[in-house]
Formats: C-alpha cells, sequence, structure tokens
C-alpha cells in the first residue's frame, strides 16, 4: 500500500490544468486511466485478504484518502468553477462516470478492510460534481 508520490501528484496537477485548457475531456479519461493503473499497484487489496489490524487500517485509510485526493484534483482543476471548460460543457461524460466508478471499485475494497478493521457502521465513497471523490466513514453512536 502507497500514498501518491509528490511526483504522481505535480504530475496530475499540470496535466488536468493543461487538458481543462484544451477542453480534451478524453485527455482527461487517459489521465484517470494512468491514476487507476497505480491505484491498482498501490492500493489493491484481495478479496481474501485477512482482517487488519488497526494500526494498519488507519494506513490504508490515509492511503485511500490520499488517491481520492488526487482523482479529486484531476477533477476540479478540469470541471471546477475556474476551468475554462465550464463555459462550453455542462457535466460529466459517460466515460469520466465509467472510469470513477471503476476507481471506486478499487479504493471502495481497501475502504471496506479498513473500515471493518476500525469498527465503522458503514463506508462509502462518493462523487459530487465538479468537486471528484469524497470517502467517508461512520460509526454506530451509542447512548
Amino acid at each position: 500500500m502507497n500514498v501518491p508520490d509528490t511526483t504522481l501528484r505535480a504530475y496530475v496537477a499540470e496535466r488536468a490544468r493543461q487538458l481543462a485548457s484544451e477542453r480534451d475531456e478524453d485527455g482527461l479519461n487517459s489521465l484517470l486511466e494512468e491514476i487507476q493503473q497505480r491505484i491498482n499497484i498501490d492500493v489493491a487489496i484481495e478479496e481474501d485478504h485477512p482482517p487488519l489490524e488497526i494500526e494498519e487500517a488507519r494506513y490504508v485509510l490515509v492511503v485511500v484518502e490520499a488517491w481520492a485526493s488526487v482523482i479529486s484534483d484531476a477533477m476540479v482543476r478540469f470541471y471546477g468553477p475556474e476551468s475554462p471548460l465550464k463555459q462550453t460543457l455542462a457535466g460529466w461524460s459517460a466515460s469520466i462516470i465509467t472510469r470513477l466508478h471503476q476507481l471506486y471499485n478499487v479504493l471502495g475494497r481497501a475502504l471496506g478492510f479498513a473500515g471493518a478493521a476500525l469498527g465503522a457502521a458503514d463506508f462509502g465513497i462518493s462523487a459530487g460534481f465538479p468537486w471528484g471523490v469524497s470517502v467517508s466513514l461512520s460509526w454506530p453512536i451509542t447512548p
């Protein structure tokens, strides 16, 4: 499990800015695919992975949130209020939504393992236009 390194974070920021200025939604999909390839390596947890210890689960949560923030950064640079694309195109394309679903699946599996170890009652990864991806865990409240 690895968080995204500084080099990748800088690359995503610059590439997403460039793609937005070019209004290149296919290019954004390719950038998200690059991120997905890294996530498949750096975040993947197999279905039969044994339960995580608490400290391990906390680190997995950090990893999931770090990768979600990289995805969100690319999305907001491309679709956010300051994006040049905002002037010409509404909403996300079907290919971007499909790519986000693929990203959620990998991050969601890891989040599920972390949530279970941390005693979360529920967990989720969601998308919100234009800001991108959010990660959430919730715990039961006992009186």
